[in-house]
């Protein structure tokens, strides 16, 4: 039995082209790239409402579309401290089945759009050590550094 697959313009785009169309996200001392089908919109000045006894990464909610929505501080998911800057949000859509929906990541200014060929990316394997749990690679692009996260473990996170 044949199976079949739909394929979005943007998966046949890159296989075709090995272009990708990315975002770079900064967040506080480095920058996380990411395809730029994940970030599904970006919130500027947003009242968050955080809980009293919240995990250190666990900034509040905001309320995105008439839903809640939790943000987070990928530095302090990344068992750093988090960004005093709060100004600024990507609202990441999750990839996992269980995680179903959107979350928020604080950023220290706007996103930038990056058209990243995938034959320019430097996997940085002297750099491996200060991977942290939520960090998959970090990689050079155009001579600059950024890291790509492990969205799976974010969600996994999010999650418990």
């Amino acid at each position: 039995m044949a199976t079949t697959s739909v394929l979005s313009a943007a998966t046949l785009v890159t296989a075709t082209t090995g272009i990708v169309e990315c975002l770079l996200l900064p967040l506080q001392g480095r920058q996380l790239l990411v395809p730029a089908t994940t970030v599904a919109a970006s919130l500027r000045d947003v009242a968050l409402q955080r809980p009293e006894h919240a995990a250190s990464w666990y900034m509040g909610e905001a309320i995105w579309q008439e839903q809640p929505l939790p943000v987070l501080a990928y530095e302090a998911l990344n068992e750093g401290s988090a960004p005093r800057d709060r100004h600024h949000i990507a609202i990441i859509q999750t990839l996992s089945a269980e995680a179903q929906g959107y979350y928020g990541l604080i950023l220290q200014a706007e996103a930038r759009s990056a058209k990243v060929k995938l034959n320019e990316l430097e996997d940085l394997l002297e750099v491996q050590s200060e991977l942290g749990p939520m960090d998959a690679m970090a990689v050079r692009w155009q001579g600059e550094l950024a890291w790509i996260p492990n969205f799976d473990a974010i969600e996994r996170r999010l999650l418990a």
